[in-house]
């Protein structure tokens, strides 16, 4: 399970930056013409991978202290409740990128080491 300190910004830390960095990776994603989204904490760093033409790549890795803040993003994105951790949850984000409207089904689910983002990408119409 996450711990809670990790969810929270770390005084100095701009918080502008998770946003950033959440909506660059939703940004690459789509681009690249990616289904898929995954965020997942690893040993040592935060990995996001996409699954294009249905095969998963690995394509950004993050330092581990942005796993929680990163998820939390997510989680607030989808209306979803940061401080359920030990419970899958489900929610739902709307975008526009390029002119093209994006429904982005998320899904977190905890895992050993905190919990994985699965972000579903499909174009609207």
């Amino acid at each position: 399970m996450a711990d809670r300190e990790a969810l929270t910004p770390q005084p100095g830390e701009d918080p502008q930056r998770i946003v950033r960095l959440a909506h660059t990776i939703i940004e690459q994603a789509i681009k690249e013409h990616a289904s898929e989204i995954q965020v997942e904490p690893r040993a040592e760093n935060v990995a996001a991978l996409f699954r294009i033409q249905g095969v998963l790549e690995e394509k950004m890795k993050m330092p581990l202290a942005l796993r929680g803040p990163l998820v939390a993003r997510y989680k607030q994105m989808a209306d979803m409740d940061p401080e359920q951790q030990a419970q899958p949850q489900q929610g739902r984000i709307a975008i526009s990128m390029a002119g093209r409207d994006y429904d982005l089904d998320l899904r977190c689910q905890p895992i050993a080491g905190g919990e994985r983002i699965v972000i579903g990408i499909s174009e609207k119409g």
